[in-house]
């Protein structure tokens, strides 16, 4: 009887002072559609993700599962239908709640500017076994909610009902304010991002509105998780002072920050206040926060992480059949090895990729000269056998090829100062011979350019340009013709042949050091 009164007297103190529960909480963001799993790539897929998932509550965890926007586009897979078909999958998945990420609206010219949560939100609750919230605190439509989401925080779990000091757990959201390019401001006119004047002003007034919105959660069983689509950085924050997602961890009240947008993973650490990670892309990690007896973690799993979880069956014969359908399995050409249409350096140096791609659009078009941004560049070819799905990964917007007239003074000005990505990297180009130089910080500058018969591009004159539609629109040209949608031109191209070598070796970007060595060089055509 003591023994038992021991034992009662030990269950009555466990139940007065109540333990975090058993869950775990997995986060993707900034998958673009990249729904396979590819252990080349180091990809899970949503296969092994689903798998991951059930196998944890197999095991008595509570799972939910999060994301953190930018799903929808980026992929073969996204492109094909527009993004449907990864609803249903993240449906299959199991999420429970959304953030949407600036890519959410990569359909709205097309589709309409609701589309992303009348149709893909919708398709993702149809095929979900559970509730699916998506929420954006600094997102509305016409001064509301946007149909198909909230502006508040969201309780995914709570104790409460039965134990006044149990544990919940709480979701909220925050998109970029910075959504919105030139090309599109009309089209999604409708909706606040949240942008004020200032980069200061902006940070200010999310900062405050999280703050709010997070008051009433202040007890110390209530567990906070931000789904973040600002992105990292860096060490010392974004050099123009524009929010990033760290900012966020030092809010009142916050726990964990599950970060995406700037596609590079960042291990979870406290250094900015909660608990901070971001997931790189591609479902190349999945973020994973543990809630149990012994307090709240964050841990970052990479592809060999789980390479042994095996993907659920039903969900990868999906994915196979969306293949099979859409015949991403056809041989376009085949490259002699992975490092010749790499996607590194496309921001800073012209790339065989770039000139593969942009050599397609110019012979497609009979223009002299090509140019795309780089931003619009996401992946590179592999080597061996290059198929359809593999070009659908590099240009996964879904673009169109149009011609515009542009003189050399804007053509030298794209070139400069970068303006086809908002400033934020070189264009890739063919038909020049563009020589520069590089400043202290890093900055290219362009000195001089020459057309391909060595001719020094004119200023005043006016030459024929082929380029995508989002740099047509960005720069507000008038475009001459649309050729179709960039990817089946190009797929015709390289069906005809690629001179791969050809390609590797010719160079038509050349940096030195100093402005006075590149204008020399320019003005004797030389490398």
């Amino acid at each position: 009887m003591f023994f038992a009164r021991i034992l009662l007297f030990f269950l009555l103190l466990c139940t007065a002072v109540p333990a975090l529960a058993d869950i775990k909480i997995f986060i993707t963001n900034d998958v673009h559609g990249h729904v396979a799993d590819n252990p080349e790539k180091k990809r899970i897929g949503y296969a092994r993700l689903k798998a991951l998932a059930d196998s944890a509550r197999a095991e008595g965890h509570t799972v939910f599962i999060l994301d953190a926007g930018d799903a929808f586009s980026g992929s073969a897979y996204a492109q094909k239908d527009k993004g449907r078909s990864v609803a249903k999958l993240m449906g299959q998945v199991g999420y429970r709640v959304l953030t949407p990420g600036n890519h959410a609206f990569d359909y709205a010219a097309s589709e309409g500017p609701l589309y992303y949560g009348n149709e893909l939100l919708r398709l993702v609750r149809e095929n979900s076994p559970g509730k699916v919230d998506a929420v954006a605190e600094n997102l509305t439509y016409k001064g509301a909610d946007t149909p198909g989401m909230v502006t508040e925080p969201v309780v995914i779990y709570d104790e409460t009902s039965e134990n006044k000091r149990g544990l919940r757990v709480i979701v909220t959201g925050v998109i970029t304010p910075y959504t919105v390019k030139p090309g599109m401001r009309q089209v999604l006119k409708e909706y606040d991002f949240g942008l004020k004047p200032t980069p200061e002003d902006t940070k200010k007034a999310i900062l405050e509105r999280l703050t709010h919105s997070l008051a009433p959660y202040d007890r110390p069983e209530d567990i906070v998780i931000v789904l973040s689509h600002l992105g990292h950085a860096g060490p010392q924050g974004d050099r123009d002072g524009r929010i990033t997602g760290p900012d966020v961890a030092a809010v009142p009240n916050v726990d964990f920050v599950a970060d995406g947008h700037s596609h590079q993973a960042v291990s979870p650490s406290r250094q900015y206040g909660a608990m901070y990670a971001n997931g790189g892309r591609y479902l190349e990690h999945v973020m994973e926060i543990t809630l149990d007896g012994k307090g709240g973690d964050m841990a970052l799993r990479a592809y060999d992480d789980v390479a042994g979880v095996v993907p659920d069956r039903a969900m990868a014969e999906s994915i196979r059949q969306l293949d099979t359908a859409w015949g991403f399995a056809e041989v376009l050409f085949t490259s002699p090895d992975d490092s010749i249409f790499s996607d590194r350096r496309l921001r800073k140096d012209s790339t065989p990729l770039g000139r593969l791609i942009c050599e397609g659009m110019a012979k497609a078009t009979g223009a002299a000269i090509a140019l795309h941004n780089p931003g619009g560049i996401r992946a590179g070819l592999p080597g061996g056998p290059v198929r359809l799905r593999d070009l659908h990964d590099v240009l996964p917007f879904g673009d169109t090829l149009v011609t515009a007239d542009m003189t050399g003074r804007q053509i030298a000005g794209i070139l400069m100062r970068g303006a086809g990505h908002g400033g934020r990297g070189l264009p890739q180009f063919y038909g020049l011979t563009a020589w520069a130089w590089r400043d202290g910080a890093g900055a290219l500058h362009v000195a001089g350019l020459r057309l391909a018969d060595g001719d020094p591009l004119q200023p005043d004159r006016t030459y024929r340009v082929a380029l995508n539609g989002f740099m047509a629109r960005n720069m507000d040209l008038p475009t001459k013709k649309d050729h179709g949608t960039l990817v089946d031109v190009l797929e015709k191209q390289l069906k005809s042949g690629v001179d791969a070598e050809a390609l590797r070796s010719g160079k038509n970007l050349y940096v030195f050091t100093d402005k006075t060595a590149a204008e020399a060089a320019w003005q004797a055509g030389t490398p």
